[in-house]
């Protein structure tokens, strides 16, 4: 696979939507006081059993990302 077509698959609306969902709930976990970045990796990744590999690391990534953002606004 070139690397247009990885471009292409890591722009696929479900793709997209995974990154904005983990973005999105990562922030709203590292906003709140107590949660941390790690924990939220803890708590996703009981969710992420049933998912493909790569959906499944693209969510717990923006999750991270997201809960990092989110603890630096308090």
């Amino acid at each position: 696979m070139g690397g247009l077509e990885h471009l292409l698959a890591a722009l696929s609306p479900l793709n997209l939507l995974l990154a904005l969902a983990g973005v999105a709930a990562g922030t709203v976990i590292g906003a709140l006081p107590g949660l941390t970045a790690t924990l939220g990796i803890a708590l996703l990744t009981t969710l992420t059993f049933r998912m493909e590999g790569n959906e499944a690391i693209l969510i717990l990534i923006c999750m991270y990302v997201g809960a990092i953002y989110g603890g630096s606004r308090s």
